[in-house]
């Protein structure tokens, strides 16, 4: 105990005030989210347990809102996990150097681990008084007919303990997954990459599922509305579900296609970067883009039924609901693309460190000092272009063969501007990286 107790105060003198800032910062956002998600399932369950309407016992609040927290809670945890990664090139030299007066590397990873859940504790705090100050924000919004009140969004004490408890277990977990992959030496720390393989059967029954809706989806309206929505929630969920699988495939493909066909030298060095490490790409954008995928589907879908529903009968229950879900999937579109561009801020940020030497020994060769910003705003753009616009296209691909109501080209319009949006907090969070990078 007294040796990590040594070995850690050592690494905290040895911290980078820059970065040590970041990695409170990158916790601290990602858990302010999760609580905040986490908080609106908790009142929607409330009011199904103690509803003051009928949409609140009969509505499909509930579900939709833990269909939507399982959608953004995900990335929001991995947000967490991945800040614990933050800085650990800066770590090197001091572990290195414990290293080398004798610790063993057992020693040497745990004394990190215990370093990164100290700031990761301060990350956890900052972000609960994040999500204690910003609970009258809620109160703009209403659901079911009903004003979001601060109270409703506040989940207590105990489940608040329990999740911070929660993100800091998760946080120990990642640490130490990311110091098994590294090998702690006298002479420094060395990753140990691995090749990701493109498993070619599941992107041919992606792109063979995706066609296959098109064959199927006009003879849906002819059918029962119980069996057409059956059989456009299969395919839904269904396209959702590949396209996580294809994913990291998807981005080791466009890394390699960047590569051999880009005429830069910072084009073919953002393509290898994409391929040598297309899961941190993925875990970046990969939330963003499954919703953007629903945008693009539910959006025109929400504006059919709008047009279809009568504003002047007295049962308003419809209005009411296309509203809640129409407000619901924006709202979610919203804090996917904030996570989304906190996590690039992040693996930015982890580049722009782990690669310092890399960008001054170019320098001395002669290279110019905006070969590292093209190469890293290629290596964003890419990517966020490709999977953000597409997802968001493929969605209104899918909806097309049921769009047939109205001047459907205004909710068309509004998914692609939603889309523009989220693609430009992205990279405007990516330009963050060059704080570092001088």
């Amino acid at each position: 105990m007294k040796t990590l107790r040594t070995n850690l105060t050592i690494l905290r003198r040895s911290r980078d005030k820059t970065t040590s800032l970041l990695t409170v910062i990158a916790l601290a956002l990602p858990h302010t989210v999760f609580l905040a998600v986490l908080g609106g399932v908790l009142m929607f369950k409330y009011r199904f347990d103690h509803p003051t309407n009928d949409l609140m016992k009969n509505g499909p609040h509930l579900g939709l809102a833990v269909f939507a927290a399982i959608l953004l809670i995900i990335p929001a945890l991995s947000m967490g996990a991945a800040a614990a990664r933050l800085g650990l090139s800066r770590k090197a030299k001091t572990l290195a150097t414990l290293r080398l007066v004798g610790i063993s590397p057992a020693e040497a990873r745990t004394a990190a681990v215990a370093d990164t859940l100290l700031q990761a504790l301060q990350g956890i705090l900052t972000g609960s008084a994040l999500y204690v100050v910003t609970l009258p924000v809620w109160t703009l919004l209403s659901f079911q007919d009903v004003q979001v009140t601060s109270s409703e969004m506040w989940m207590g004490v105990v489940q608040l303990t329990a999740a911070g408890l929660g993100m800091l277990i998760l946080t120990a977990l990642s640490a130490l997954l990311a110091m098994q992959k590294v090998a702690i030496t006298p002479l420094g720390v060395v990753k140990q990459n691995q090749t990701t393989r493109i498993n070619k059967w599941s992107v041919t029954l992606t792109l063979v599922f995706f066609a296959s809706w098109f064959l199927v989806a006009p003879f849906i309206m002819q059918g029962s509305v119980a069996a057409g929505l059956t059989v456009l929630l299969v395919f839904l969920s269904g396209n959702i579900a590949l396209m996580n699988v294809i994913g990291v495939a998807a981005v080791t493909l466009l890394g390699r296609l960047i590569a051999r066909v880009s005429r830069s030298a910072s084009g073919m060095l953002a393509g290898r970067r994409l391929a040598a490490d297309p899961k941190a790409v993925w875990r970046s954008f990969g939330a963003l883009g499954l919703v953007a995928f629903l945008v693009g589907v539910l959006l025109p879908g929400m504006y059919s039924l709008f047009v279809l529903s009568d504003p002047s009968s007295a049962d308003t229950e419809v209005t009411i609901i296309i509203h809640d879900l129409t407000l619901g999937l924006v709202l979610t579109m919203a804090i996917s693309t904030v996570l989304a561009a906190i996590s690039t801020a992040v693996q930015q940020a982890i580049r722009a460190l782990d690669s310092a030497s890399q960008r001054q020994a170019l320098l001395r060769m002669g290279a110019s000092k905006d070969f590292w910003v093209r190469a890293r705003r290629a290596e964003v753009s890419y990517p966020a272009v490709i999977i953000i616009g597409g997802a968001t296209l493929a969605g209104v691909a899918f909806a097309s063969p049921v769009m047939s109501v109205g001047n459907i080209l205004v909710a068309v319009a509004a998914a692609v501007l939603c889309a523009l949006a989220a693609l430009m907090l992205v990279l405007t969070a990516a330009e963050t990286a060059r704080l570092l990078e001088k």
